[in-house]
């Protein structure tokens, strides 16, 4: 039995918990014994690098965009890095993750089929995934000759609600479900509609779990990628990375 580290930094993130749970259930059948490795605000994925190859890991899987100064730690000490949920441009690092630029169109369709006056991507600074998702959300806005006010999730406030709600109903694409319960709890507290302001978001929580409400989502199966993560880890695949489609789970 290996020890295999998986390394997230949120207890809250649902993503993370349903894409973990998977990704467990195999390694553990797979011979491996995988050890969550939670970081704080105060811990960094190259501090979990350290910690997993002082407990003899040579494998580390990683919710977490390695930076450059991760891949050459694990360059220089035999540690292979697997990335799942976003894409790296280091060649070292193997990754799986999903057709992000066609979750954004998906969702911009969604949305204008609302008719809405507005439209938001409410995004994560520094993701590469978020980057993706909003070029895509963007481009098949713009087809329709329309804007795309680009904000960071943790901007989005009652102040900012109450100012675009001027010009009229909001289709707002957020980047996972986990924000979007979070700014759709906001709304309820304020006794702001659920029809003023669209949202939509990224995950497919709502499509298995009912948690505040159900929301639409892009969709994807994290039965299929936990297994393209397994392959990767177990020498099944010699592939560098995979993407994986993305559909609309409508409400």
């Amino acid at each position: 039995m290996r020890l295999l580290p998986i390394v997230a930094d949120s207890s809250k993130n649902l993503y993370f918990a349903l894409m973990s749970e998977r990704l467990v259930s195999l390694l553990t059948a797979g011979g491996y014994i995988p050890v969550s490795f939670l970081l704080n605000g105060h811990r960094s994925l190259m501090e979990a690098l350290g910690e997993a190859k002082a407990i003899g890991a040579d494998k580390v899987i990683t919710y977490l965009e390695p930076r450059e100064e991760d891949v050459a730690y694990c360059r220089d000490n035999a540690v292979s890095l697997f990335l799942v949920g976003r894409r790296s441009s280091y060649p070292e690092v193997r990754c799986v993750y999903t057709d992000d630029f066609k979750g954004g169109r998906l969702a911009a369709e969604y949305l204008l089929g609302k008719r809405a006056s507005s439209y938001v991507y409410a995004g994560f600074k520094g993701s590469e995934c978020s980057y993706r998702r909003l070029e895509g959300f963007r481009k098949a806005i713009a087809e329709k000759d329309k804007e795309v006010k680009e904000i960071d999730a943790s901007e989005v406030t009652l102040p900012f609600i109450k100012q675009l709600l001027q010009k009229g109903r909001i289709g707002m694409f957020v980047y996972s479900d986990e924000i979007l319960f979070n700014i759709a709890l906001m709304l309820r507290r304020f006794g702001i509609p659920k029809e003023k302001v669209e949202l939509i978001g990224y995950d497919g929580i709502s499509r298995d779990y009912e948690c505040i409400g159900n929301y639409p989502s892009v969709c994807f199966s994290y039965e299929a990628i936990s297994q393209s993560v397994f392959d990767m880890v177990t020498g099944k695949s010699g592939e560098r990375e995979v993407m994986h489609d993305v559909t609309l789970y409508r409400v």
